[in-house]
């Protein structure tokens, strides 16, 4: 940084890298000091903190509603994520199933990955789980799906990540 004669204020430039990723806010410091060879003195102030505010906006993962109804009969039952937020980058959601009445393996199946992945700019994903109609009459049937988990510039809407489907008997 160099002062011209009568100059008394001046800017030192520094390149922010915009990562696109949601962190906490970073500091560092920048500190002037002056070449001994030169004449001049530093100020009290020889030293500045400066912080790096964050503007990515962390996405939430979410369920949009708390059950959801399928006839025994649809054969793929597509349950709804939702993405809100920045959208961002990629990320990876983990979700399991918990018998209630229904049981997987009998009544329905997920598939053993039991992820389903957003990239950059998308905001809704479905969970595919086949049904399985076995023809027979008999009473509704139920289960719970839970996200468990995500990966990337993603939380969990708490309140949302449990939703129940409910087999309805077609036969």
């Amino acid at each position: 940084l160099v002062f011209e004669p009568g100059e008394t204020m001046n800017y030192i430039e520094i390149d922010i890298v915009d990562d696109d990723i949601w962190e906490e806010d970073e500091v560092f410091f920048a500190k002037i000091s002056i070449d001994p060879s030169e004449p001049g003195v530093v100020g009290r102030r020889a030293i500045t903190q400066i912080i790096v505010l964050n503007d990515d906006i962390r996405d939430t993962i979410r369920f949009p509603k708390p059950a959801f109804v399928f006839k025994e009969s649809v054969g793929t039952a597509l349950v709804p994520v939702e993405r809100e937020g920045g959208c961002k980058g990629k990320v990876t959601v983990k979700y399991e199933t918990k018998d209630l009445v229904a049981v997987k393996g009998r009544d329905y199946s997920i598939d053993p990955k039991q992820e389903i992945v957003f990239e950059k700019g998308e905001v809704s994903k479905m969970i595919e789980i086949c049904i399985h109609d076995d023809m027979e009459f008999e009473k509704d049937e139920n289960f719970e799906v839970r996200l468990t988990g995500v990966e990337g510039n993603c939380e969990m809407d708490k309140r949302k990540t449990r939703c129940v489907v409910t087999i309805v008997n077609d036969d």
